[in-house]
């Protein structure tokens, strides 16, 4: 929706967009005994690339340490930094110059490639 809308001054839609990412991207603690935090964008420990909580089993870290699962499949999975914050980082994006519009993209992707992981 706000895609299709023009603001040639810019007055409205980069607070939409930034308005849009504080109501989407609302983390809950990250809990994994619970399973809490399904929705959270998390940081990889070992290669800084934002990954979905919930992706956590299905994507793999090139970066990371082998390990071996209950089968016993040799596997490479990212590992979310605990002290990392995405408000933080949208802060940081937003100082560097990128835009409301190509954060809130930016963000949505980690947060889409569980649904195109689990749908595949």
């Amino acid at each position: 929706m706000l895609a299709g809308l023009r603001d040639k001054k810019d007055k409205l839609l980069s607070k939409l967009y930034k308005r849009r990412l504080e109501l989407d991207f609302r983390n809950p603690p990250l809990d994994a005994k619970r399973g809490a935090g399904f929705s959270k964008i998390c940081c990889c420990r070992w290669c800084g690339k934002l990954f979905h909580f919930g992706a956590i089993q299905l994507v793999h870290c090139d970066r990371a340490p082998l390990a071996m699962d209950f089968r016993g499949n040799v596997v490479t999975r990212h590992v979310p930094t605990e002290d990392w914050s995405l408000t933080e980082c949208v802060s940081r994006l937003h100082k560097r110059g990128m835009s409301w519009e190509d954060i809130y993209w930016y963000v949505r992707i980690a947060r889409w490639w569980l649904f195109f992981v689990s749908v595949t």
